[in-house]
């Protein structure tokens, strides 16, 4: 399994179990950007992030995870608020350290104040691999 795989995994693992969120389907896709859907529990994460460091992915998969957290135990559904404080929380467990452009991170940093990346606007955004579906859970 690519180790950057395997990074997202046992983040969604490790945040599902302590907050109970039950099944979850991570899905990799050749889409623009990533999802999080509460009906289906399935997480989209784009091919093009496997071109990301390994930082900008703990983001992006905390950042999704936070959609289904801020939902089932706070019924949130926006970017700010409780889903910030939620996702800050998670980022400083991971060692990152957010700063925001709206919604999103413009940087990421580590918990010395260290610049670790931007937004990866940058990054060539091409397909990885074919469509491909993980689930994790909780039986």
């Amino acid at each position: 399994m690519n180790p950057k795989t395997q990074i997202i995994l046992d983040i969604v693992k490790n945040i599902g179990e302590e907050n109970e969120l039950g099944t979850l389907y991570v899905e990799f896709k050749n889409v623009r950007c990533g999802r999080a859907r509460h009906k289906t529990r399935k997480i989209t994460i784009p091919n093009w992030i496997f071109n990301s460091c390994d930082e900008y992915i703990k983001w992006y998969i905390i950042h999704e995870l936070t959609h289904f957290i801020a939902l089932d135990k706070h019924n949130y559904t926006g970017h700010r608020g409780i889903f910030r404080r939620i996702e800050k929380k998670y980022l400083k467990q991971y060692g990152l350290i957010p700063k925001y452009n709206r919604a999103y991170i413009k940087e990421l940093y580590d918990l010395n104040g260290k610049y670790i990346c931007n937004n990866i606007g940058e990054v060539k955004k091409e397909k990885v691999s074919d469509k491909t579906c993980i689930a994790w859970g909780q039986t």
